[in-house]
């Protein structure tokens, strides 16, 4: 099944869309002896970027983590177009490999970068879970200077990470920046279950 659906993928008779269809569905078989052939795709710059998103969608749904380093190259190649980088962050978010965090931040504090590149590596290191980064994300999610997609971005990590009092009560105060206002309160939301802890009306909070 599998080889069969990555030969359709490769035909370039068929449209965009169905590709786009076919490579989901190879994530969703989830035969890791597909990643390399998907990968090689994924860099194929006469690929339409529609097509390879899927593929980058598939390659994370793999969740084979000796694909991590290569993704993580291509993220960085500012050659690719931005649509198909974000998706390649998505796809290191699915993957979960906690040593790429570190280059992940620092990609996430590079303005050169398209803000919707980097909000999607915030998103990323919210589904990859390490909460050593924690500290680094709340101070920028506090800077305004940053763009307020990126700050987006960061407040969905913050809600996956984020745990006790502490960022509670900074994610309420962040609540009154307006730009950012709806995704700080649901990041707000999941963390006070996650922790045991009620928003009070007067901005207090109450342990469970």
């Amino acid at each position: 099944m599998s080889s069969a659906l990555l030969a359709l993928l490769k035909d370039d008779n068929i449209h965009k869309y169905v590709r786009h269809g076919i490579a989901n569905a190879l994530g969703r078989l989830g035969d890791k002896g597909m990643a390399t052939e998907l990968l090689a795709l994924l860099k194929d710059d006469n690929i339409h970027k529609y097509v390879r998103h899927g593929i980058a969608n598939a390659l994370g749904r793999l969740r084979d983590k000796g694909m991590a380093t290569e993704l993580l190259a291509l993220l960085k190649d500012e050659k690719i177009d931005s649509e198909v980088r974000r998706s390649i962050a998505y796809a290191l978010g699915d993957i979960r490999d906690k040593t790429m965090t570190p280059e992940l931040l620092a990609l996430l504090k590079d303005e050169k970068i398209d803000s919707q590149v980097r909000k999607g590596i915030a998103y990323a290191l919210g589904d990859i879970r390490d909460k050593t980064m924690t500290p680094e994300l709340l101070a920028m999610l506090k800077d305004e200077k940053i763009d307020s997609q990126v700050r987006k971005g960061i407040a969905y990590a913050l809600g996956s990470l984020g745990e006790g009092e502490s960022i509670c009560a900074a994610l309420y105060e962040a609540i009154k920046d307006g730009d950012i206002k709806i995704p700080v309160f649901d990041a707000l939301y999941r963390v006070s279950r996650r922790s045991g802890i009620i928003i009070m009306k007067n901005g207090t909070l109450q342990e469970i």
